[in-house]
């Protein structure tokens, strides 16, 4: 984990500088910056191909997904944004990944993000493995209070696998297609209150001892579980404050245990 570069013995690092900028350059500095060394390389092979090829080089407009390869295998399932058309089967998916106590609960606040204002710009992205959808995940619009300087903010909740496909790779997948596509349109920062095990495996870092402070108050005991990532150099340490959630998801019933 952890958001310090990569230097590489007798190699320099990749001429990108993480703003404006090909999707490839941004790819390739939440790559270096998150030490996914392996999957840079990757990238930056399909990159030179292409150019040797004869094309233009790369295409900042064609899908995050067509770059993201996995340094073992290329993409497991297809990820896709969601469309109004894959409600009922979104809900489904939540139902059956959270257990009939809290599934009913978790895919009506789903429904009901969908629906906020307040939760746009929103991200919605489904995976799926032939025709059937086995995976959601949702990034709604935060902001902060309590700060002098805004950030374009967004909180990961909530992300559900279908449970005879679990461990397997397709939440992280999720996870990952959503960063990128998240760096595509200027997100500075992304939180999350889950199992601190899991979400450091892709870059989030504990967020209350660097001064993000969570909606409700975290107990201590959990307080590993309030996690920040940034998406653009330098945020971390230059913007502080209280996190604020669209109106739904801001109400303390989703931040209890």
């Amino acid at each position: 984990m952890g958001i310090g570069e990569i230097r590489l013995s007798g190699a320099k690092r990749p001429d990108c500088d993480g703003g404006r900028g090909t999707l490839f350059q941004k790819s390739c500095v939440w790559l270096v910056r998150h030490q996914h060394l392996t999957q840079w390389l990757t990238v930056s092979f399909v990159i030179l191909k292409l150019v040797a090829e004869g094309g233009n080089g790369f295409n900042s407009n064609r899908k995050a997904s067509t770059y993201w390869l996995s340094p073992k295998k290329e993409q497991i399932v297809k990820i896709r944004k969601s469309s109004a058309l894959d409600g009922a089967e979104i809900e489904k998916i939540h139902i059956k990944a959270f257990g009939k106590d809290k599934g009913p609960e978790i895919a009506d606040l789903v429904s009901g993000l969908f629906n906020d204002k307040t939760a746009s710009p929103l991200l919605s992205l489904i995976a799926v493995e032939g025709d059937q959808l086995i995976g959601h995940i949702l990034f709604t619009k935060a902001t902060f209070t309590q700060t002098t300087e805004p950030a374009s903010t967004q909180i990961l909740a909530p992300l559900a696998v279908l449970p005879d496909v679990q461990r397997k790779g397709v939440g992280g997948q999720l996870i990952e297609e959503g960063l990128i596509r998240l760096i595509e349109t200027g997100v500075e920062l992304v939180f999350v209150l889950g199992h601190p095990d899991y979400y450091p495996r892709y870059g989030f870092i504990p967020a209350g001892n660097k001064g993000y402070e969570a909606p409700y108050p975290i107990p201590e005991e959990h307080a590993g579980a309030w996690m920040v990532q940034e998406l653009s150099a330098g945020v971390i340490g230059r913007i502080t404050g209280k996190v604020r959630c669209c109106d739904l998801l801001n109400q303390p019933e989703h931040w209890r245990e």
